[in-house]
Order: structure tokens, then sequence, then C-alpha cells
């Protein structure tokens, strides 16, 4: 086995396509949410999170001396930061960033999106990663799985 989970996806391309796909559908199909301005609003707190848990995940990531990208091996097994709270900070932020920009765009369209999005990370990104560190780092990631939950 290569080193490396054999992912054939990359998260931030499905997270780009799904941005793309649900900006076009809404264009033609409008499903606005509500009018007011407050509430379009709330996505700004989603986005600031969510892009604070990608930056700290990844922070953690660098500073254990390990690669990001999913395509590449993992050197060390992270746990502290934000992967205290969620196995998959960097997915969990992504998808809080993408929430913030449907109510931001006033849109419903971004429910079925986002529950695909995380459905294709589910399925083409975290379980091959899952096996992978588990195959890598044993009874180290098992005890992590244990106590720490996928999402939140």
């Amino acid at each position: 086995m290569e080193d490396h989970p054999g992912i054939k996806v990359t998260p931030p391309l499905v997270f780009l396509i799904v941005l793309v796909a649900s900006g076009v559908i809404s264009f033609f199909v409008p499903m606005p949410i509500l009018k007011p301005l407050w509430f379009r609003l709330l996505g700004l707190p989603f986005m600031g999170f969510g892009s604070a848990l990608v930056l700290s995940a990844v922070g953690q990531m660098r500073q254990a001396g390990t690669h990001v990208s999913p395509h590449l091996p993992a050197k060390a097994l992270v746990t502290g930061g934000p992967y205290r709270f969620s196995r998959n900070p960097i997915y969990l932020g992504l998808t809080l960033n993408y929430v913030g920009l449907g109510l931001l765009a006033n849109t419903l369209w971004f429910l079925p999106f986002a529950i695909g999005f995380m459905f294709t990370l589910q399925t083409q990104v975290i379980r091959f990663e899952e096996i992978y560190l588990e195959d890598k780092f044993g009874t180290e990631y098992c005890r992590y799985k244990d106590r720490v939950p996928r999402w939140f």
C-alpha cells in the first residue's frame, strides 16, 4: 500500500464544484430564505468561524510537520487545537463557510448542496482517510477516534 489514503477527489475542488453548482441553480431557480438583511448577515459568523477553524487546523498540521493534502503521506497524528473537538475540522470549516455563503446569498439551495457536500466528503474522502490513519497509527488513532467525534 502506498503511503497515502488513495482518495480520488480533492476536498477544495468538491467545495468549489458545490459552490458553483448551487450558485448557478440559485440564479436560474431562485429560492430565497427571508428578506431581512439581518438574517442574511447571520452568514458572516458562520464564515468567520469556518475560516478560523480551517486556518487553525492547517496551522496545527503544519506545526506537527505533516501534510495538509490528503494525497500525501501523514507524518504525524494531529490531535491538538481544533482536532480536540472534531476529527475533520477542515471539512467542518469548509461546510460552515458554505452555509455562511448560502445565508448571505439568501438561497435555500445551500441546504441540499451542503448535505451533498458532507455526504461526498464522508463517502469519498473521510472513509479512506480513516482506514489509512488506522493502518498507519494503529491503536493511537483508534483511541483518538473513540474520544473525538468525526464532525463535531
